[in-house]
């Protein structure tokens, strides 16, 4: 048996956290049959294409015979945490070399076409709010939402919560908590009330309380200027 993919070939422009369709067909270039073996789909920064790179899809081949092609279009989610720019599209023959009876194991691999991708994902924070006063030392509660308002969906992230000497909010604050959301979809949104304590070390006085959303910038966004929103003003005694 020899393994080789003889096409691949996708959309020239996506979207993270969507799904695009990879044309792809593998060949058995020898003259024995295969058991069953898997093509990987890949996305790569540049043309030589391993399994270093990043599998976005799978497609399982129950069998091919000696001259015998396999042709498929196969659904692949481009992740969110792929930063945007230009991606070469790849696949793998049996990518997990569970056939060990090809005459080559060095032609399996073959690049694409390019994707640009952009980021589908823009968190912001529609909703921050909390108590009006409060003691050094003490919890409270404090409201806040945060939508996904991109056109992708986005893997799991943080919000940061603030105490700030004014109505900007940004990650130089002082973080009294963080509130961790599992996934959230396009046009989706997450409210919570999450449980923070004041700082017995903070100065008492007049501060804002803010909310960051992704606000250790694991997720790759199509604008990284909105997370943060300011809430109402809390007085610490």
């Amino acid at each position: 048996a020899d393994l080789v993919m003889t096409a691949v070939s996708g959309p020239l422009n996506g979207v993270t956290g969507t799904s695009i369709i990879i044309a792809n067909t593998v060949k058995n270039q020898g003259t024995g049959k295969t058991a069953g073996f898997s093509v990987g789909l890949y996305l790569s920064t540049d043309a030589a294409i391993t399994t270093a790179d990043t599998r976005i899809a799978t497609r399982t081949i129950s069998s091919l015979a000696g001259g015998a092609s396999s042709s498929a279009n196969t659904s692949a989610t481009l992740p969110t945490s792929l930063a945007a720019g230009t991606w070469y599209i790849g696949a793998i023959a049996d990518y997990s070399n569970i056939v060990k009876t090809e005459s080559s194991e060095t032609n399996n691999a073959r690049a694409g076409n390019v994707i640009a991708l952009t980021s589908g994902v823009d968190l912001v924070m529609t909703a921050v709010s909390g108590p009006t006063s409060g003691t050094k030392g003490t919890s409270i509660g404090i409201s806040n939402t945060v939508k996904n308002q991109g056109t992708g969906g986005v893997a799991s992230f943080a919000i940061g919560l603030y105490l700030s000497p004014d109505a900007t909010i940004t990650t130089t604050d002082l973080r009294i908590g963080t509130r961790s959301v599992g996934s959230l979809a396009a046009g989706v949104s997450s409210s919570a009330t999450t449980s923070v304590t004041i700082p017995a070390t903070i100065a008492g006085g007049t501060y804002y309380i803010g909310a960051v959303a992704d606000y250790s910038n694991s997720r790759p966004e199509s604008n990284e200027t909105n997370n943060a929103r300011a809430g109402n003003t809390l007085v610490v005694q």
